[in-house]
């Protein structure tokens, strides 16, 4: 029983803690989401004809994520469509990151 109740406190605080690594700023990152949209939509609806997928309801932790990983060459180095991010993650702050990923999270 205190091993079932280790483990849950355990996954707990890991869910907490990635949780709170992706809380950024919704509003300030509305501005930096101005050069995604070209791509990936207005509203996060992706564009099909340029191979941009879907944002919209994807989770805030799951695109900081995902940026923090084209940005540090890790996603995109064989693939040439997800290779175009790479120089849209690089352009970003860590702190932008978190900004827009909490914006597209609104989406």
């Amino acid at each position: 029983m205190k091993t079932i109740l280790l483990f849950s406190i355990i996954t707990l605080a890991s869910l907490t803690s990635s949780n709170l690594s992706a809380a950024g700023d919704a509003a300030a990152g509305k501005a930096s989401y101005m050069i995604c949209a070209a791509c990936h939509g207005v509203k996060g609806e992706g564009n099909r004809g340029m191979q941009s997928p879907r944002l919209a309801g994807q989770d805030a932790w799951y695109i900081a994520s995902s940026l923090k990983r084209f940005k540090d060459g890790t996603r995109g180095a064989n693939d040439p469509v997800a290779a175009t991010m790479v120089p849209m993650a690089k352009m970003l702050s860590d702190k932008q990151i978190e900004d827009v990923s909490a914006y597209i999270a609104t989406l």
